[in-house]
C-alpha cells in the first residue's frame, strides 16, 4: 500500500499525470481517425508506402517497449510513468467510445482497446510493486539485473536468433491447414502430450531463483509479439487467434511477475551430489529442460510433416519457395539444424571425460527420438520412422561409449 501511495503521490506532484492526459488524447485521437477516415486501408492500396509505414511502425514499437522496459525502475517518476499510464487510459477510453460511439463492435477495434489496457495495467503493476524496493536498495534492481545477467548468459544474437524462429513457427501455426490438422481429435491429445513438458517446465521456471532456458522463449516472445500481432491483424484476423494472442500476452505478463519475483541468483541452493551417469546428468541439467526441448523438436517435426506445408519444395519446377512455405522452410532448417548440431556435439566428446555439454546434447537427441515416436501415433511417415530409428540406434551406441568413458 505505501509503494502505491509513495509512486501515485510523486506521478501526480510532478506533472506526469497532465502529460498522460494529453498524451492519452492525442493518441485516441489518432486511433480514431484511423478508423473514422480508414486510413489502414488506403495504405494497404499503396504496397510500398504501406511497407514503409510497418517498417517505420515495428522500428519505433520496438524502441518504445525498450524504452519502457528500461524505465520499470526509475528511482523518480519520468515521461516513461506517462506512457504507460497512457496505455491504460486510452485502452479504457477507447472501449467506452467502442460500446457508446459505434453501433457495433468490431474484432479489430476490441483488439486494439484490450492490448492497449492490458499493457497498461503490465507496467503500472509493476512500477507500483517495485517502486519502493528500488528507491530503498542500493543494489542493482531485480528486473534490471534479470534482463543485464540474460543478456550476459545467452548472447543478443542468439535472441535474435530465437524471436526469427518464433515468429516463423507462429506464422507457421496460424496456417489454416496446420490449425484444421491440429483441432482433429488424434493430432490434439498427441500435440498436448508434446506440449505438457514444456508446459510443466515453464510453470518450474517460475520460482527459480536462477535464469532457465525459459526465460529465453519468455524475452524472445516478447521481442516476436509485436511483429507476430501486426501479421495476425493485418493479414489474418480471426476471433480464434486474437483470443490465443490475448492469453499469450496474459501468460507473459504473468510469467515475467513471478520472475520478477522470484529470480534471486544469490539464493541458488546447492544440489544433492549423487554417484552414476544418469545422477550425474540430473544432477548438473534440469530433466524438465531437456524433455521441452525434445518435445517442442517433435511437435514441430510432427506438423510439419503431417501438414506437407512444404510439399511445394518437392516439385522440381519450383526455383523459388512461395513466400507462405518460408516460414515452415525456416523451421525445418532450424529443427534439422539443431539435431545435427547435438548429433556432432555427442560425437565428437563422446571419449571425453566428466559430464558436460555433451551429456546435454545427448539427452535433448533422445528426448527428441522418445516424443518423436509419439508423434508417429498422430501421423505414422516411413521417412520419419526410418530417420528416428537410425537416430535412436545412433544415439544408444553414444550413450554406451559415453556411460564408460565420462569417469
Amino acid at each position: 500500500m505505501n509503494n502505491k501511495t509513495n509512486y501515485l503521490s510523486q506521478f501526480i506532484k510532478k506533472g506526469y499525470l497532465l502529460i498522460s492526459l494529453l498524451l492519452t488524447s492525442l493518441a485516441l485521437t489518432a486511433i480514431v481517425a484511423v478508423y473514422e477516415f480508414k486510413l489502414l486501408s488506403i495504405l494497404r492500396q499503396y504496397n510500398h508506402i504501406f511497407l514503409l509505414a510497418l517498417i517505420c511502425g515495428l522500428t519505433f514499437g520496438t524502441a518504445l517497449l525498450a524504452y519502457l522496459i528500461i524505465s520499470v525502475e526509475n528511482k523518480q517518476t519520468s515521461t516513461a510513468d506517462s506512457i504507460y499510464f497512457t496505455m491504460l487510459f486510452c485502452g479504457i477510453a477507447y472501449l467506452i467510445f467502442i460500446f457508446a460511439g459505434l453501433n457495433y463492435p468490431t474484432r479489430k477495434n476490441l483488439a486494439v482497446a484490450i492490448a492497449c489496457l492490458c499493457s497498461g495495467v503490465f507496467f503500472t503493476v509493476v512500477r507500483i510493486a517495485f517502486f519502493n524496493k528500488v528507491n530503498k536498495s542500493e543494489k542493482t534492481a531485480p528486473i534490471k539485473r534479470y534482463f543485464t545477467d540474460l543478456l550476459k548468459k545467452f548472447n543478443f544474437f542468439s535472441i535474435i536468433i530465437c524471436s526469427i524462429v518464433l515468429i516463423c513457427l507462429a506464422y507457421f501455426l496460424v496456417d489454416y491447414k496446420v490449425i484444421n490438422l491440429i483441432i482433429h481429435k488424434k493430432m490434439f491429445i498427441v500435440c498436448s502430450i508434446l506440449a505438457l513438458p514444456i508446459f510443466l517446465y515453464a510453470i518450474k521456471s517460475l520460482t527459480s531463483a536462477s535464469l532457465t532456458f525459459m526465460d529465453v522463449v519468455a524475452v524472445c516472445a516478447i521481442i516476436a509479439l509485436p511483429i507476430i500481432a501486426t501479421i495476425v491483424y493485418v493479414f489474418s484476423f480471426s476471433m480464434l487467434k486474437f483470443i490465443v494472442l490475448v492469453v499469450a500476452v496474459c501468460l507473459l505478463i504473468a510469467y515475467f511477475l513471478f520472475r520478477f519475483i522470484f529470480y534471486n541468483p544469490d539464493n541458488v541452493k546447492s544440489k544433492t551430489i549423487k554417484t552414476g551417469y544418469v545422477n550425474a546428468i540430473l544432477n548438473n541439467f534440469c530433466i524438465l529442460e531437456i524433455a521441452s526441448i525434445g518435445s517442442i523438436l517433435a511437435l514441430v517435426s510432427t506438423l510439419l510433416i503431417s501438414s506437407d506445408v512444404l510439399h511445394p519444395l518437392y516439385r522440381i519446377k519450383v526455383a523459388i519457395p512461395h513466400v507462405n512455405v518460408l516460414p515452415a522452410l525456416v523451421l525445418a532448417i532450424s529443427a534439422l539444424f539443431t539435431l545435427a548440431l547435438f548429433s556432432a556435439v555427442a560425437l565428437f566428446g563422446a571419449c571425453k571425460k566428466g559430464i558436460s555439454l555433451i551429456d546435454y546434447a545427448l539427452a535433448c537427441a533422445i528426448s527428441f527420438i522418445l516424443f518423436g515416436f509419439v508423434g508417429l501415433i498422430a501421423h505414422p511417415s516411413i521417412i520419419m520412422l526410418i530417420g528416428l530409428s537410425v537416430f535412436l540406434i545412433f544415439s544408444c551406441l553414444i550413450l554406451v561409449v559415453r556411460t564408460k568413458s565420462y569417469i
